[in-house]
């Protein structure tokens, strides 16, 4: 029961972080895009975004939740922290960010800012980002068996839903020939009452001679 709602929370939360991220951007936003939309991760992971955009970048940074400042991004180098460039350069219109371990503070939208020139400057996009928690090894091996049991017992219902459909099926085709076979041939269904009566008689006749 707490799995199911953990579970349910998770996913509601993030979708209201992708609806949010979504409402928020700009007009201008076509002119980059993110990949992943949004990020959900175990604490202490490490992730890559990487937004690109229709021509090449002059600058770029991040703004990323728990961070007091702006994080300037430049191509081929590394940062002393937590965060490092991402991407193949400016000039192929790629600015991205590898947070090496993510943080339960860095929660929340994650907007990448981006320049292409004089004119189109503070270019933005979201990236949601939930953190999610480790489920204990006991309770990943009973998700797991209760999927595999949930697949088998639901393959198995519908093969059975398929062959009894399969079985009337066949049922009704053999009505349907029965049926056609005496409307174009009365002569044969008067030949099989006959014999229906005719079996009916000696039935009856054998039953009155065992009587004492």
């Amino acid at each position: 029961m707490m799995l199911s709602t953990y579970l349910t929370n998770s996913i509601f939360f993030i979708l209201v972080l992708f609806a949010k991220a979504q409402m928020e951007k700009s007009s201008s936003a076509s002119l980059i895009k993110a990949n992943p939309y949004f990020v959900a991760i175990e604490e202490g992971k490490n992730v890559s975004i990487l937004c690109s955009a229709i021509s090449p970048i002059t600058s770029c940074h991040f703004i990323i939740p728990g961070e007091d400042q702006p994080l300037n991004l430049i191509e081929n180098h590394t940062r002393n922290d937590n965060y490092e460039y991402f991407g193949n350069g400016y000039e192929n219109g790629e600015c991205g960010i590898t947070i090496t371990s993510i943080k339960k503070g860095n929660e929340g939208n994650v907007s990448c800012v981006v320049d292409l020139n004089e004119h189109l400057k503070n270019i933005r996009e979201n990236i949601p980002i939930t953190i999610t928690k480790e489920l204990p090894k006991d309770n990943k091996m009973r998700t797991i068996i209760g999927i595999i049991i949930f697949s088998v017992v639901t393959v198995l219902f519908n093969c059975i839903l398929l062959y009894c459909y399969i079985a009337g099926q066949r049922t009704a085709n053999k009505t349907k020939r029965a049926l056609s076979q005496s409307h174009h041939n009365p002569a044969s269904a008067s030949i099989i009452a006959s014999e229906q009566t005719q079996r009916n008689d000696i039935e009856k006749q054998q039953a009155s001679s065992s009587r004492p």
